[in-house]
This record gives C-alpha cells, sequence and structure tokens, in this order.
C-alpha cells in the first residue's frame, strides 16, 4: 500500500494542483506521518550560456512547502539570499490555501530587501528578500519562485538535496547551451541513492539528478559543516586539465596592485621593526606581533573587495583590514624586510573540498601568507591576534594552501596539523578534607590552541563574569565546584604559557558508609561532551589535537586509611588516548590522567570512540575506599 501511495505522489509531485488538497495533503501525511511541515517539491535549474566572450549562469528556484498538521510550527518567515556578484532578478512567493477541490492564491505581498550580517563581517554586500507566507493552515501550500544570475562561471554554485524539511522529491536541473560543458561533481552521493539522466533537447544539453524522499539535513553538536556529509553536487563550468591553473590565474589577477615593490612607508617601517635583528625567525617574529597588535581584523567584503585585497599601503592607513588585506601587508613587510613571503589562498575547515575536487571559488575562503623558511613554510595568518609566529591559525590545519609564486606561478602545500604534545592543559592539583568537603589549591598550565581559546575566552568576557567562566574551564568532576579564587598570567603575549592558579571547594565530596568513606578516583572529565548517544550518526569535529594531563595529590581524611585504590585503566584507539593510574601513598592518594586526541575529525570509528568515552567514564566514576582506622 505504501509502496502504491508514494507512486502516486512521486506522479503529481511537480504539480500539487493536479489532485485536490485533500488527497494531496492525505498522500503526503501517509509519507510522512510524524512530521508537521514538508517540501512536496524542491527544484533547482542551472542553465548556462555563453554570450560573447563570457557566460550567463542563470539560476531558478521552485520551492512547496506543504503545512501537514500545527501550522504554528511551520516556518513562515523565508530568506533569499543574493550579492552584487550573484543578481536577484525575480522572485514570486505565495500562498495556496485550500478551496473546496482547488486552491485559492494568496499573494506575499510585502518582500523587503534587507542587508545581511553574520556577526562577524563589519560589511558586505550580501542581501536577503525577506518575506512571510500568508494564511499558512494545515493543507496549505507555500510556494515560492525566485530567479538568480551571474556572468561568472566559478559562481555557478550547485545544490544541496537536504533543505531544512524532509522532502518528497528533490531535484537538480543542469541545461548546457552551445559551446558550453558542465562537470556536475558529485559529493555524499553513493550510486544507487539518485536517478541520473542525461538527454539533448532543443539543442542544449539537459543533466537531470533527482533524489526522493529525501530527509531534513541533521544538525549535531559539534558536528562538521554539512558539506563533509550531506548529498550535494557542485558545477566546474566548461572543466578542463587546466583548470586548477586556471582558478589560480583568476586568483592572481586581483593580486597585482599587492605585488608592487614597497613604498618608502612600508620600507621604512620593516626596517624599524626589524632593526637590531639577525635571523630569519626574529624578524619574521616581530613583524608579525607588529600586526597582531597594530592592525585590526575586520571582515569587509563588498563586491571586488570579496576577492581583491587592499594595497598594503592602504591597509597601513586605515589600521584595519580583512584577511586579504592583513595578508596583503604582512607579506609586503616580509619582502621589505629580505624575506621571501608569498600570499596563499586555502579554505578554513568547513570547506572539505581540495583544488583538485573543486577547482571553483568554492574552494577557497580565506588568504593567508606562506613564507619560506629552511625547516619548512611558515603558514602566517596574522587575522588570530593570539598565536605565535609560525603556527598556523586552527581552523586551517590539515587544508591544502595554493601558494602564488609570481612569475614562477604557484605550488600547492598542505598546512601541517599541530601534534597533541604542543596543545597542551596541564593541571596539578593538591587538596585535603575539612569534614565531606574537599578544599584544595592548583597550578593549571596552557600551551598552544588550548592557550589560545583560554585567553580569547577571557578577554571576551567581561570582569564581572569571568569567575563564573573560570569555574566552568577548571571545573572537576562535580557541579558543586566551587571556585574561591583566581589568578592567570601569561596572556599577554602569545609567545607565553597561561599560567593560572586558583583555590577551591567541592562540597560533600566525601561519601560515608558505616565504617567507610568513598571519593572519585579521577576529578578530571574532559571528554564530559563528547559523550554522545549511541544513536549518533554525523562524524565529531575536534578544533585541534590536544593532550589534556591531571595530577591529584589528596591528604587522607583524619583517622582514616586508605584501603582501596581504583583501578588503571588504559584505552586507546588511532584518533583517542586515555590513561588513569590511581594509587594509596603513605597518607595521601594520588592519580594522574591523560586524556590525548589525535585526530581533527572521527567519522568511521565514531561508535567505537563512543565506546572508549563510555569506559573512561565508568572509570572516573569508580572510588577511593577509605576506613575508619
Amino acid at each position: 500500500m505504501l509502496r502504491y501511495i508514494v507512486a502516486c505522489l512521486f506522479c503529481f509531485s511537480l504539480n500539487a494542483r493536479a489532485q485536490t488538497p485533500t488527497e494531496h495533503i492525505d498522500l503526503l501525511r501517509a509519507v510522512f506521518p510524524e512530521e508537521n511541515s514538508v517540501f512536496s517539491e524542491r527544484k533547482t535549474m542551472i542553465e548556462v550560456d555563453k554570450e560573447g566572450e563570457g557566460f550567463v549562469i542563470r539560476r531558478t528556484v521552485v520551492e512547496d512547502m506543504v503545512v501537514l498538521s500545527d501550522a504554528s510550527s511551520s516556518p513562515r518567515e523565508r530568506e533569499v539570499p543574493y550579492s552584487g556578484f550573484i543578481e536577484l532578478k525575480e522572485i514570486e512567493a505565495s500562498t495556496l490555501v485550500p478551496s473546496g477541490k482547488s486552491y485559492k492564491k494568496v499573494r506575499v505581498d510585502r518582500i523587503d530587501h534587507r542587508d545581511e550580517r553574520d556577526g562577524q563581517t563589519f560589511h558586505d554586500d550580501q542581501r536577503v528578500a525577506f518575506f512571510t507566507f500568508p494564511a499558512l493552515g494545515p493543507g496549505a501550500v507555500g510556494h515560492l519562485r525566485y530567479v538568480l544570475q551571474t556572468n561568472e562561471p566559478r559562481f555557478a554554485g550547485g545544490f544541496f538535496f537536504e533543505g531544512f524539511l524532509p522532502t518528497l522529491e528533490s531535484s537538480l536541473v543542469v541545461s548546457c547551451g552551445p559551446g558550453v560543458t558542465v562537470d556536475p561533481r558529485r559529493f555524499n552521493m553513493p550510486d544507487g541513492t539518485f536517478e541520473h539522466t542525461r538527454s539533448k533537447e532543443r539543442g542544449r544539453m539537459v543533466d537531470r539528478f533527482t533524489m526522493r524522499r529525501v530527509p531534513a539535513m541533521r544538525h549535531e553538536d559539534d558536528a562538521p559543516s554539512p558539506r563533509y556529509y550531506s548529498p550535494h553536487i557542485q558545477l566546474v563550468v566548461n572543466s578542463s586539465e587546466r583548470d586548477v591553473d586556471e582558478l589560480y590565474s583568476w586568483y592572481a589577477s586581483f593580486t597585482e596592485d599587492c605585488l608592487k615593490p614597497a613604498s618608502p612607508a612600508i620600507q621604512q617601517l620593516a626596517d624599524s621593526i626589524a632593526a637590531g635583528l639577525d635571523g630569519m625567525e626574529e624578524k619574521a617574529g616581530a613583524i608579525f606581533r607588529w600586526l597582531q597588535g597594530h592592525i585590526r581584523y575586520v571582515a569587509f567584503e563588498d563586491g571586488l573587495n570579496g576577492l581583491q585585497p587592499a594595497v598594503p599601503d592602504d591597509v597601513l592607513r586605515l589600521r584595519y583590514a580583512d584577511c586579504k588585506g592583513m595578508s596583503s601587508l604582512l607579506r609586503a613587510l616580509l619582502v621589505a624586510a629580505g624575506l621571501e613571503a608569498h600570499l596563499a589562498w586555502i579554505g578554513s575547515r568547513e570547506i572539505p573540498y581540495t583544488f583538485d575536487t573543486l577547482p571553483t571559488s568554492n574552494v577557497s575562503d580565506h588568504m593567508i601568507v606562506a613564507m619560506e623558511h629552511p625547516k619548512g613554510t611558515w603558514f602566517l595568518d596574522a587575522t588570530s591576534a593570539l598565536i605565535r609566529p609560525g603556527t598556523p591559525s586552527g581552523f586551517i590545519q590539515g587544508k591544502e594552501a595554493m601558494i602564488g609564486l609570481g612569475d614562477r606561478g604557484y605550488r600547492r602545500e598542505v598546512v601541517p596539523i599541530v601534534p597533541a604534545a604542543v596543545n597542551q592543559v596541564v593541571d596539578s592539583v593538591k587538596a585535603w578534607f575539612e569534614g565531606a568537603d574537599l578544599t584544595g589549591t592548583g597550578v593549571a598550565r596552557y600551551t598552544g590552541y588550548e592557550r589560545v581559546y583560554l585567553v580569547d575566552w577571557h578577554r571576551s568576557t567581561r570582569p564581572e563574569k569571568r569567575n563564573e567562566l573560570m569555574r566552568y574551564v577548571l571545573m572537576k568532576n562535580s557541579n558543586a565546584f566551587l571556585l574561591d579564587e583566581y589568578t592567570i598570567e601569561g596572556i599577554e603575549l602569545a609567545d607565553t604559557v597561561a599560567v593560572i592558579r586558583y583555590r577551591f571547594r567541592i562540597p560533600n565530596s566525601l561519601m560515608r558508609s558505616g565504617q567507610r568513606a568513598f571519593f572519585p578516583g579521577c576529578l578530571a572529565d574532559p571528554w564530559k561532551s563528547y559523550r554522545l548517544s549511541e544513536q549518533r550518526r554525523l562524524p565529531l569535529e575536534f578544533d585541534n589535537h590536544s593532550e589534556q594531563r591531571f595530577h591529584l595529590e589528596v591528604r587522607v581524611p583524619e583517622g582514616m586509611a586508605c584501603v582501596t585504590a581504583p583501578p588503571d585503566l588504559v584505552e586507546s584507539m588511532p584518533e583517542a588516548q586515555a590513561a588513569i593510574s590511581a594509587a594509596c601513598e603513605g597518607g595521601f592518594i594520588k592519580s594522574d590522567a591523560i586524556f590525548t586526541l589525535n585526530s581533527l575529525l572521527i567519522d568511521t570509528n565514531l561508535q567505537e570512540f563512543l565506546a572508549l568515552n563510555k569506559r573512561v567514564y565508568k572509570n572516573i566514576n569508580s572510588s577511593f575506599v577509605f576506613e575508619t582506622e
């Protein structure tokens, strides 16, 4: 019966009005019985044509959202993004309200055009057309159609088959005019999960890709960008063996003004910063730190400024810039100081593609500087005011950089992943019991990216909220943890170790039962947030490799002796290791724990990691046992 219902829906999904409203909603409810709203159809058609020496890429999007039950939970508000590069040519929206055996169309009478800000960008030319579907109720269809157009083939984009609601039929149609070829590159689309047809229609080559009964796009905590797992297609127009070379030539065309010889102002500044310094690392470090301290990072994109770096003298004059402008000035100062440095294009870890898999503008969203060094390239990203010279910013680790070499072309190089031993937390605690309460002091040291995150949190938190923040940072394996006082040092210079000294209490941490008392074998639980449901299916992403070490030394309660220590634990898999040891030593109990992450992403081994973490949790909750003497 269900197969018949689905077949009926597929026949009519291209035009909901071919059925009566009652028939339409009954069939959709049979396929999606748990949903309040669904898309009966999401269709994108991309037409690519030659126009003179250039291209016209026209994208037509049609979506029909059907309310199945609770209209109050259905998304009434919608936004359509566009920009100076990708123009909004047409937009129409309406609600089809059930009226007997047909629908009554209620048009959206107001569409507002607004600037789009993401909270991190000072200004760009991204805009949205915003509107609200009127008269949405059970059985109603929110119909949207719009047309976007661009002349830049590298902005042809693609299509994600999953939407924010489940979809009955999701399709991409790619239509190429004479003299045009398009390579639809599939991502996360195994054979057998979609239908594909290719035909010639009225002199145009047409590819159709269709997926049916598509679930809503999933989102889970600590998961990577949907590009890593959601089925989608990206388009490469007129693909050839020289795709990557041509992408570099296009990128490089925007940087010509940035690569001119240093102006007197740039040369004078470079000389003053590097004065008295002889070594390459000393000069590069001094210039990098000067830029961190004197040029403010501001994401500012408007038209070509989204691709074209500001020239070094303008950045020096304004004292702020986006990633491209900061890279432009940094490279100019390094070269003026006699060092070999180049601009480099790179994608953040939000982007899974390489220059080979997707040689379009969607492969990179960031610019840095690559400086030649005898021990290996230094990848310098001055947008972070907290990293030390020679350390890449965390969000480009493991990513491929395209390094411009001027007349020599370019080279591609993968940014190294900073090893776990560099990104350390070392927390040492000495404590004693005052009745049932644990009182103690601790010293915690932070290096590498762990230091970067700590300092960033501390600086961005209002002074009156910092004690609450540090309580969260230093939290032991108990929500009763109280931070009485703390001091922090080493947060001014990026080359230093951040050190927190603190005093704390944990009320009622000693649990008594007759002549015995019990105390947790380990107070550290750094993987608590990764203790996830076994039903999780999305990969687990980490900011960086890390090593966290915890030492605990507690004086045995007066009048008691330690008779049992928790068992030792050693757990290991390629991506993660945990080791916990505990002992009774004289009048003290001691425990040491090391938690190591050696991966930025756990995917195929996710269930193994979750099981390992469950065993870690069990060991953490085992106890020292004391008896009255």
